[in-house]
């Protein structure tokens, strides 16, 4: 095709997108946001960590997930013996499939999960003396290497409320790398004047463009509190907070089909300054997923009226620090483990 001719169906394409009506514009877009949805859909069921998959890196991720729920259930104040039996079978399933394919046991992952079981057997001793039956049938084949897994690594840690008094004065690295998602509150009444400061300290968050799409829902009713989190699931063993956060983002403040996915970068990057920001004025908060099935989410839209435009990002537990808190270790991968150099 010689230059004139191409400058010509140039034109052409310009002048029909001039004259074609409004419908027939979005008709396209449609058809792109659908084909979008479904590459992303594809490629999500291809790569995630389903029942089915287990890659090494799925399995891995999947040794945290359940190592987690024991961390969570072994910083419980109010213990509940013999819990995690559903997180046990399925950290014995994945250690099983880990040994048959002679994954690196130097992975810390599989490190991070021995500690958490030699967490669990010990806080059993301290409380009862009784190892529970399960726990014992389940992993006499990594009896040795539970018995000499890195304490320091799972597990839970004690918070000191006296850690925090000086929050204010901490520099940025003292301040983030000190904040630990807290789930257990003092009855001390919340001073709501400091959530909307951490809310005012949140606002010079970057967004897409400036359009600041942020939304917060900050819930003070004791019902509005219980339903929400009944609806929500992730919370069940733990005292209701006095404060109760929705974030969520407008899809109305953004303008193109490739802005999709930007509602929920916008309000992931709003929900971290809003928990450090949490930890800067002085109160204990920890981030509650959103993910719902369809039923789940339009129970919470109508419990606390929300509208379609809104985006559900997370929610936010606030209260103020117990004297000692027990918290999940939560082990971190290094920088390095993460970052790749393009030279």
């Amino acid at each position: 095709m010689d230059v004139k001719s191409a400058n010509s169906k140039k034109n052409l394409k310009k002048k029909v997108k001039e004259i074609a009506p409004d419908w027939m514009k979005q008709t396209k877009r449609k058809v792109l946001l659908q084909k979008l949805y479904k590459h992303e859909m594809n490629r999500y069921l291809k790569n995630y960590g389903s029942p089915i998959a287990f890659n090494e890196q799925q399995l891995k991720a999947k040794m945290v997930f359940y190592s987690h729920a024991l961390e969570k259930g072994l910083s419980h104040i109010e213990f509940r013996e013999g819990f995690g039996e559903n997180a046990l079978r399925n950290i014995y399933s994945c250690l099983n499939y880990y040994d048959e394919q002679n994954f690196s046991k130097s992975n810390i992952e599989y490190s991070n999960t021995l500690s958490c079981l030699r967490s669990y057997k010990e806080k059993h001793l301290e409380m009862s003396g009784v190892v529970p039956p399960l726990f014992l049938s389940l992993f006499d084949k990594w009896e040795n290497e539970i018995e000499n897994a890195d304490k320091n690594l799972g597990g839970y840690s004690v918070l000191k409320n006296t850690d925090k008094k000086e929050n204010r004065n901490k520099n940025f690295e003292q301040l983030f790398s000190g904040r630990v998602s807290i789930r257990e509150y003092s009855s001390e009444p919340v001073d709501n004047n400091l959530v909307k400061e951490a809310i005012d300290i949140s606002m010079k968050t970057p967004s897409v463009c400036n359009r600041q799409s942020s939304r917060i829902r900050l819930i003070t009713n004791p019902k509005l509190i219980k339903n929400t989190l009944d609806v929500q699931g992730g919370y069940r063993g733990y005292k209701y907070p006095q404060v109760l956060l929705l974030l969520t983002t407008d899809t109305s403040s953004f303008v193109d089909i490739k802005e999709r996915n930007q509602v929920y970068v916008d309000g992931g990057l709003f929900a971290m300054s809003l928990l450090t920001s949490l930890e800067y004025v002085g109160l204990a908060a920890c981030a509650l997923n959103a993910m719902f099935n369809l039923e789940a989410e339009l129970n919470v839209r109508q419990i606390l009226n929300i509208p379609e435009n809104e985006n559900l990002i997370m929610f936010i537990t606030v209260g103020n620090f117990l004297e000692e808190t027990p918290y999940p270790k939560s082990f971190r991968y290094t920088g390095k483990e993460i970052t790749k150099i393009l030279d």
